[in-house]
């Protein structure tokens, strides 16, 4: 921190994640710079208006983490000329043939654990803004010009900068990841595959549906 005017206020709810935080200000000898608070940051309320709010609290899709409900409580406390991070969360959803996955050699890995490396055929996208009130991700994907096969269907995001944006595979939260079962946990689930009929094609649609920070990774479904 380069200029003794800045103070931040840091908020950890793992109580553990915490201890960790308070060791590392200490040995940076930064107590006086920074605060650190045990809370959650969906309910905590600043004492004074927040000039810089940077939340990383998201995965890919907007599955898993609360962004939605931090930023919902945390954005009103931001001056009106202040900061938010990240500016914008494109939410996308695609499907990739099952072949596609079983034939890449190219994988890419992040804290240990290897995803493969493909890129799924976009259907639908929607923009999500730190403060807004999202209920619920939807899509409805057509199955028009899609070929009779198996398929896996993929969510990811796309997060806007002021810097310029992360895109596929640039981190963990913008790698694609695969929708699973339906009435299934992310803990034993395996991924849902699509078996797309001759008869399907242009008749059904694949219809994908969760609510932000799901731990099921959403639920996909042809009707």
């Amino acid at each position: 921190m380069c200029s003794d005017k800045v103070h931040v206020t840091a908020i950890e709810l793992n109580p553990n994640s915490f201890q960790i935080a308070q060791r590392l200000v200490a040995k940076l000898g930064l107590e006086d710079r920074i605060s650190l608070i045990q809370a959650d940051a969906t309910t905590y309320k600043p004492d004074t208006p927040i000039d810089l709010l940077i939340s990383e609290t998201m995965h890919s899709g907007l599955t898993q983490e609360k962004i939605v409900p931090i930023t919902q409580n945390l954005v009103p406390k931001v001056r009106e000329d202040g900061i938010v991070l990240p500016e914008a969360v494109k939410v996308k959803v695609g499907v990739a043939s099952l072949l596609e996955y079983a034939k890449t050699e190219r994988m890419v890995v992040f804290y240990s654990t290897p995803h493969m490396h493909i890129v799924p055929k976009w259907k639908g996208e929607l923009t999500f803004k730190p403060g807004e009130d999202l209920q619920e991700i939807q899509f409805e994907i057509n199955t028009e010009g899609l070929k009779p096969g198996l398929y896996l269907v993929s969510v990811s995001s796309e997060v806007k900068l002021p810097t310029g944006n992360l895109g596929d595979f640039d981190s963990l939260i913008t790698t694609p990841q695969i929708a699973l079962e339906a009435n299934s946990s992310s803990t034993d689930a395996s991924p849902w595959v699509l078996d797309l009929k001759e008869e399907d094609i242009g008749s059904k649609k694949i219809v994908i549906a969760y609510k932000p920070g799901d731990d099921s990774r959403g639920i996909a479904k042809l009707i």
